[in-house]
């Protein structure tokens, strides 16, 4: 993992605050966070395929909000599963609580502390194997893969295992860039944190990048 160049690219680009502010913008509206994850998808393919490492313009901002759109879909897809899991135990104790008699109610407040506690134990594990199989998404989305051949977790599985490492580190170094932009965004007030923001999901972009190509080198990849 070339970790420098991850970190240096962003302020080669001439308009490098220019797009920064852009993404920072739509940010801050919530919904244009959709397209900002489309336009940090179109920054790994960029580094995959080893192509000009120049920050993506926002001319195609339709594309990039279609790119986004696929990435929160797949994600509901992936997470449907605990959501439901989570009404139901959300509704369990209250229903509990109103159908068993009063004498009974402590054994049943045993019998849902233990069926809680299992449940976030599932939850925890579950949502880390979706964090980890996301990060391989990025490039595929943005070289238009079918959404049917995206949402099959075995293709991200196929391409994280192929390359676990490498996706790992991407995720950590990517976080700690967060931590520590972040910070300066405090500094620059409001638009600054969001800006900042921006500066470090592209060095997170420019990791899953390389961990991507890497990954596809291995030639055991479907996607």
């Amino acid at each position: 993992m070339e970790l420098e160049r991850a970190f240096t690219y962003i302020w080669k680009d001439p308009d490098w605050l220019k797009k920064l502010a852009i993404g920072g913008a739509l940010a801050i509206t919530g919904i244009g966070g959709i397209a900002l994850m489309g336009w940090l998808a179109e920054m790994s393919r960029r580094v995959a395929h080893q192509e000009e490492e120049s920050l993506p313009e926002w001319d195609q901002i339709g594309d990039f909000l279609l790119n986004g759109l696929k990435f929160i879909g797949v994600i509901l897809v992936w997470t449907s599963p605990v959501i439901i899991l989570s009404i139901i135990f959300s509704l369990i104790p209250a229903w509990m609580m109103f159908a068993i008699p009063e004498d009974g109610q402590g054994a049943a407040i045993a019998m849902i502390s233990i069926l809680v506690t299992c449940f976030w134990g599932f939850f925890m594990i579950y949502i880390l194997a979706v964090n980890l199989i996301i990060p391989p998404l990025w490039v595929p989305v943005a070289e238009g893969v079918p959404f049917r051949e995206l949402v099959n977790p075995q293709n991200s599985w196929s391409l994280f295992k192929a390359n676990a490492g490498g996706f790992i580190v991407a995720l950590l170094i990517g976080s700690l860039a967060g931590s520590l932009m972040s910070m300066a965004g405090v500094v620059l007030c409001v638009i600054g944190v969001f800006v900042t923001m921006v500066a470090a999901q592209l060095v997170l972009a420019h990791l899953i990048g390389q961990a991507t190509a890497q990954a596809r080198e291995a030639g055991t990849t479907v996607i």
